[in-house]
């Protein structure tokens, strides 16, 4: 089982946008790995808050390095259509695009169309908006809505499966990995949020970070990039073997 969270830079967002630490010592443009064995029991669970919010289209044309440079939709300046979609000019959007996203992410569906993996359009460069993961070219996209007292009960609905995935009556010990975004989107309920998340974990030991991206394997499938989303990985008390 893999998780992870993209390191980040105190929401500067300048190159190189992240440092990693390990060994005592930091790095830029690297991946800091950790392999934890246990005959614990393990499970990971995650989840976002975002559902549609009614309008969507196709990503026509998309640039980038990642493809993560969205810069048409169904043929239009993506920047035109997304400011149609949340009924707002373009200029504001560009100017506050970062915050803007929040609450307004764009979601891939899964190949049944009721699930979504969420990015988050973070920048605007011209005409074109700069998403924090991937969107293929070609892609179906939908626009996404939530709330921020949602983004607190998807967290706690991530710590319950991940708890049920673990297969454990007690918890001993999890890692967090929480999205930043989603953290300054909460703003003053990060604190309800955490101690909601002690409160269930009881003594169990918990260490985490606010991630610029989270990896972990959405619905069952395999493990993929994403945005705006929770998950934990629960070490249980009972062994697994």
């Amino acid at each position: 089982q893999i998780i992870g969270g993209s390191s980040g830079d105190d929401y500067e967002l300048k190159p190189p946008f992240g440092y990693q630490i390990a060994n005592g010592k930091s790095y830029t443009g690297s991946v800091v790995v950790v392999l934890v064995a246990s005959r614990f029991r393990l499970g990971i669970g995650g989840e976002h808050p975002y559902k549609y919010a009614g309008k969507r289209g196709i990503a026509t044309k998309v640039e980038g390095a990642r493809n993560e440079v969205l810069a048409e939709i169904d043929g239009e300046s993506a920047l035109r259509v997304y400011s149609r979609w949340i009924g707002r000019n373009e200029e504001e959007v560009a100017k506050n695009m970062l915050a803007i996203g929040l609450e307004y992410p764009i979601g891939l569906p899964d190949h049944r169309g009721r699930r979504y993996f969420v990015k988050h359009p973070a920048i605007v460069d011209g005409d074109k908006i700069i998403n924090f993961a991937e969107i293929p070219e070609g892609s179906a996209i939908h626009l996404l809505k939530a709330k921020p007292e949602e983004t607190v009960e998807a967290t706690d609905k991530a710590l319950e499966k991940a708890i049920a995935r673990a297969g454990t009556a007690e918890p001993l010990a999890s890692i967090l990995i929480h999205c930043a975004g989603s953290a300054a989107f909460l703003g003053d309920r990060v604190s309800e949020s955490f101690r909601k998340i002690k409160a269930r974990l009881g003594k169990a030991a918990l260490i985490g970070l606010n991630s610029y991206g989270e990896q972990w394997p959405r619905y069952g499938g395999p493990v993929v990039h994403q945005n705006l989303t929770t998950a934990f990985l629960i070490i249980g008390k009972e062994k697994a073997f």
